[in-house]
């Protein structure tokens, strides 16, 4: 088939290798004038790492990464939150810290190698579909195209997904962030989690070779006064609040050279858009406090693609791919929906109510270990244990 995938993504740079691989003539369609990630470190769970190996990149990735074995989150007075463990579940699970870069031209290499056709520059708006073709539009009008079927990996906002009208709802969050990696020497092994009663979030995550990716949780209200305040002045706030940021932030000179980030909840109405799907971002962006953005994207390309490899009618492999990822999107989606507003809430008696209950929960034997299955990226429902990477190959 004629394939266009549109955004240059986790999600999309994946689908296009192992479509092109697959045969397909495949056009990535991406808005950056270059290719190229966007965001700092970022958290890959055993879900991700299952794909990975499949994929034969996971001795890469783990050779310029840092090995996860906890996450661990704490009030900044130093009480324990919570405290998740890998090896909860199994001594042999652990997740990765890995540059976003570094995963991103893994993959991208893999297109360029298997024959991508690769158009820089296009800010893809809307799909125009017929009975026999789709073809893809930008801001200016120009059409590329015709497609048997476009792949729509163009982000949390999605031009494609509003021209669709699929959305079931989009929900902006006043939380944004900001995020950098820089050298940091701690903590090691795990993911730490600093909060306090001003509602501030702190992620510190190693990613390999002595650097940590920093997140500076703060909302879209927050964001002028900082700036006016100039970056100085911001350094000085984190190292008074985590002295360890020191060393991350001596080298940063500039807001240029940080990268603030906001986030949304989407869900969709469905997947699927005749001859248009969604996957990734695209199709259910959450934000980023559980750390199963990334894995998602991954196993929704391999997932997509293994069925259109298994299923000739194009129709028939987007339903079965839909049906697959549905439980497991809409878990980590509505979870993610309920859990966001407690992470950087200011409001005393949300504080009140984590503080009191977090710390108690990994402890209770049921409770702990679906928490542990939820951070590893491999529970798709609160009762039942779905292991994505053996749907991905059925």
């Amino acid at each position: 088939m004629k394939i266009a995938i549109v955004g240059g993504g986790l999600a999309g740079s994946t689908a296009a290798w192992l479509l092109a691989e697959q045969g397909h003539e495949v056009t990535l369609l991406e808005q950056a004038a270059k290719c190229g990630p966007v965001g700092a470190g970022i958290l890959l769970q055993p879900s991700g790492l299952r794909i990975l190996s499949r994929l034969g990149l996971l001795e890469e990735v783990l050779a310029n990464s840092a090995r996860i074995d906890a996450l661990h989150a704490q009030h900044r007075t130093g009480r324990e939150l919570v405290h998740l463990d890998y090896s909860k579940l199994d001594d042999e699970l652990f997740g990765v810290g890995v540059l976003r870069g570094h995963l991103f031209s893994l993959l991208f290499k893999q297109c360029v190698a298997a024959g991508v056709n690769i158009h820089e520059g296009y800010e893809a708006t809307s799909c125009l579909q017929s009975a026999d073709h789709v073809s893809v539009i930008d801001a200016h009008g120009t059409t590329i195209g015709p497609f048997d079927i476009v792949v729509a990996a163009d982000g949390s906002r999605s031009r494609l997904r509003q021209a669709s009208g699929l959305t079931k709802s989009v929900r902006e969050y006043e939380e944004a962030a900001l995020w950098l990696t820089g050298p940091c020497q701690s903590p090691e092994n795990r993911l730490l989690q600093l909060v306090d009663t001003s509602g501030r979030l702190v992620g510190i995550l190693p990613v390999g070779m002595g650097r940590c990716s920093f997140f500076w949780g703060i909302t879209l209200q927050e964001k002028r006064l900082v700036w006016d305040k100039g970056v100085e002045a911001w350094k000085q706030q984190v190292v008074d609040f985590y002295p360890a940021a020191d060393e991350l932030l001596a080298e940063i000179t500039s807001f240029d050279e940080i990268t603030f980030a906001t986030y949304r909840n989407v869900r969709m109405k469905s997947v699927v858009d005749r001859r248009v799907v969604f996957i990734g971002d695209a199709a259910h962006a959450t934000s980023p406090h559980l750390g199963q953005g990334a894995n998602l994207a991954l196993v929704d390309a391999v997932c997509l693609a293994d069925q259109l490899s298994a299923n000739q009618d194009y129709s028939t492999a987007f339903a079965r791919y839909r049906d697959a990822r549905r439980s497991t999107t809409n878990y980590y989606s509505r979870l993610t929906g309920i859990l966001t507003p407690f992470f950087q809430t200011q409001s005393r008696v949300q504080q009140f109510g984590r503080n009191l209950v977090l710390p108690v929960m990994p402890k209770l034997p049921f409770v702990g270990k679906q928490m542990a299955l939820t951070m590893a990226g491999l529970k798709s429902g609160w009762f039942r244990f779905r292991d994505d990477s053996r749907a991905t190959n059925s």
